[in-house]
């Protein structure tokens, strides 16, 4: 008995080998087809890539409300002053910066980091006070927003700020990453993905887990659109992707040379979870190259199965009260990745000089390079005194600012001073000083400003301004109309402003002006008076004093914002702006003798269209709602357009030839949409330009007079970089139509400006 279940035993191990050594012949036998048969390697990467697409909404859908951990580590590293071109290997450590927080994710976009910790050893990340609003006129821009204009100081070579910033789904149609290219980038895994790539496989082979991996190359078929190229790994039980190593057609990125993206994912459970994603791109400053890496791990994904309330999602950037603070012993406790030499002794050298630097006596040292006054500074530059201890500041226009060549009257020298107090809790005070004096007609002009910023977080501000000076009619007038007699006028006035925001995203800004409007008919002036055309004539018309009160509401839905060392920073909205104006004439009031009542309204918005491009429109319309006593200088005026120049055109008209104004209603619209290339780059040799097309228009009605004036623009415009401002020059062919004028054409060259921290262009 005992030998035969020895010999059933023996037998049965001899099945099992057999069977076993059939499996293993079998695997290597379609492994060796696959890979020994060239002509079948693009047939068997498109048959594996349709298996892949066809479960793309599954996995995608599987994490559309989710909280993750996410740990980045970023190094960046500039190439030496000496380093020879072909041995780039020679660079110096000049940043890393360091963060983990929970992300929080919603689909449609909405993403959200709450920082525990957060390192940065960059210069560039001080908050600084920008334009504050509180304008009655538009401004030289014709940006009539009261909103403020906190913002950061960010450092534009830093890829990784955030989670967003990180979350490149392949899952994903598209991938949105306007820091890296401004279009949608086209994912390999897109339902029409077969019209944007070719797929070969390159190779199978079997993981640790005896699990076959094939290796799919992606190449990408317009070598100038928004697509990857690289290599994707898709494990064959399930056709999901293991990992992948990507670059982005270099056409196509906005700030960077090249950009190399790495990553993993996990299978469990039916969830895909990314693990890891590593960013390598290559940027210049210069002539200089800047090498950046940032690596991002990713941990305990949650699925949200409770709906986060809209506010949460308002403010996508919050901190951890000591998250700033944290020392080396917490970033060694909760570090997933081991530092290198290099990065070690970075920190250590770092933290050491952030010691000295944070000691009073190396603050007023270094407050004494910048209080020392050069030869430049006196000229071009400006001279500065501050004292950082004490939070105060002092500047004061240079002899170039001074000069002013085309005031009222010829030329006149203008000096200007900014005093400001800054509060460790966010408040801060500034006083400016302006005098003005002309030298044909020897007459002298100031203006004193007092502004109190007492609740930084409301961006509650109060304003006083006053004096005797030449002021714009209207501030947003052609570069020759600005400077021009005809759109001056004497104010000698009182404005106090108080501007707060009510709930997030509404603001209310009212104001008390007191004015003594007189013409400047009398003012002497140069015979080169006459090269501003229509504008070379002051207005004539009898002084009169007026007291106007106006208040003004806007509103951004949903408003997102940052709060950080006490201020609060707006990142926008997606829904449209929507804004009122409301001026009073109130006749009688410390001898005001004007009698009006004015409604403006407007709406604005900034669309992005995926692949299709971004579009922008403003729609204006006003009404004087009674003119008891209504003089010119109140009258709604309209920016004349300049010959050559392509202005912002979703605040003006590029063809008005008129110095246009109405004392009735009127509707003004304008709109641009830029297709950034979604044509041209489809064009065979065109795309080696990099062009970008875009089309517009704009319509001027004013029903009393009968006017209407419309116009449509065609533009061709490229994308250029001046150190690190990103900039796009364009060339435009109006064509406009008008009542009051013939039918005309004309070229217009325009340039548009991009703001890094908010990833949008100006217009």
């Amino acid at each position: 008995m005992r030998k035969i279940i020895k010999s059933l035993i023996f037998l049965l191990f001899l099945t099992s080998f057999s069977q076993a050594q059939v499996t293993t012949s079998e695997r290597e036998k379609e492994m060796a087809e696959v890979n020994v048969i060239p002509k079948t390697k693009k047939q068997r990467g498109k048959e594996i890539m349709k298996k892949v697409i066809a479960q793309r909404e599954f996995y995608n859908d599987q994490l559309k409300n989710y909280s993750v951990e996410t740990y980045c580590f970023t190094t960046l590293d500039k190439e030496k002053e000496d380093t020879i071109n072909d041995n780039i290997n020679e660079t110096e450590r000049i940043d890393q910066l360091e963060w983990n927080a929970t992300s929080y994710y919603k689909a449609n976009g909405n993403y959200k980091d709450v920082f525990h910790g957060y390192l940065d050893y960059s210069d560039e990340k001080l908050f600084v006070m920008g334009s504050s609003g509180g304008k009655s006129k538009p401004n030289m821009m014709g940006d009539e927003s009261i909103m403020p204009n906190f913002s950061i100081t960010s450092n534009p070579f830093v890829f990784v700020k955030g989670y967003k910033e990180s979350d490149i789904n392949l899952y994903s149609n598209l991938v949105n990453a306007p820091t890296i290219c401004e279009r949608p980038i086209i994912s390999p895994l897109h339902s029409n993905a077969f019209i944007y790539y070719t797929f070969y496989l390159e190779n199978a082979t079997l993981n640790q887990f005896n699990q076959t991996v094939y290796e799919i190359r992606i190449d990408p078929i317009f070598d100038n659109e928004a697509l990857f190229q690289g290599t994707i790994y898709i494990l064959d039980n399930s056709f999901t992707i293991s990992e992948y190593d990507l670059i982005v057609n270099s056409s196509v990125l906005n700030f960077f040379k090249s950009m190399q993206i790495k990553g993993k994912y996990e299978l469990k459970d039916s969830f895909l979870f990314p693990l890891n994603r590593e960013f390598n791109y290559v940027t210049n400053e210069g002539h200089l190259l800047i090498f950046g890496t940032s690596r991002i791990n990713y941990s305990n994904y949650q699925k949200l199965n409770e709906e986060k309330p809209s506010k949460f999602w308002v403010e996508p950037i919050t901190y951890d009260d000591q998250a700033l603070l944290k020392e080396s012993n917490y970033w060694d406790s909760i570090r997933p990745i081991k530092l290198t030499k290099r990065d070690s002794l970075f920190f250590a050298n770092k933290d050491s000089i952030l010691k000295v630097q944070q000691s009073d006596t190396f603050l007023l040292r270094q407050d004494s390079v910048y209080n020392a006054v050069s030869l430049m500074d006196i000229l071009w530059y400006g001279i500065g005194f501050k004292n950082t201890i004490k939070g105060n500041s002092l500047w004061i226009s240079s002899l170039a600012a001074q000069v002013v060549p085309l005031g009222v009257g010829g030329y006149r020298h203008r000096l200007y001073l900014k005093y400001n107090k800054k509060f460790k809790d966010g408040r801060g005070y500034s006083i400016e000083p302006l005098i003005d004096y002309g030298f044909t007609n020897h007459d002298l002009k100031g203006e004193l400003t007092l502004a109190y910023l007492y609740n930084p977080n409301r961006a509650s501000r109060i304003q006083v301004k006053g004096g005797d000076i030449y002021d714009f009619i209207n501030s947003y007038q052609s570069i020759v109309g600005t400077w021009g007699p005809g759109n001056r006028v004497r104010n000698q006035k009182l404005e106090l402003t108080h501007r707060m925001e009510i709930l997030n995203g509404l603001y209310l800004e009212n104001s008390f002006l007191y004015s003594n409007r007189t013409s400047i008919q009398g003012i002497k002036y140069p015979s080169w008076v006459d090269g501003f055309g229509t504008f070379s004539k002051p207005k004539t018309f009898e002084g009169y004093k007026i007291s106007l009160l106006t208040t003004e509401l806007e509103y951004h839905h949903q408003q997102k914002y940052l709060i950080k060392n006490h201020r609060k920073v707006v990142l926008g909205s997606k829904w449209p702006t929507i804004a009122a104006k409301f001026n009073i004439g109130i006749p009688s009031l410390f001898g005001g003798q004007s009698n009006f009542g004015f409604l403006e309204c407007r709406i604005s918005d900034e669309r992005k269209l995926r692949t299709f491009g971004d579009f922008f429109f403003k729609l204006t319309f006003g009404q004087f709602m009674y003119k008891n006593d209504l003089r010119v200088i109140e009258h709604k005026y309209f920016r004349t357009s300049d010959y050559y120049f392509f202005s912002n055109p979703t605040n003006s008209m590029q063809s008005l030839d008129t110095n246009m104004n109405t004392a009735s209603s009127y509707l003004q619209c304008n709109a641009i949409h830029h297709f950034n290339g979604f044509f041209l780059n489809k064009i065979w040799g065109i795309n080696k330009l990099k062009l970008e097309e875009s089309i517009g228009g704009g319509i001027l009605t004013i029903p009393n007079t009968k006017f209407l004036q419309t116009e449509v623009y065609v533009g061709i415009e490229r994308k250029f970089r001046i150190r690190k401002d990103l900039m796009k020059f364009g060339i435009y062919l109006i064509s406009a139509n008008s009542t009051h004028a013939p039918h005309s054409f004309r070229f217009k060259i325009g340039i548009n400006g991009y703001d890094t921290f908010r990833n949008k262009w100006l217009y």
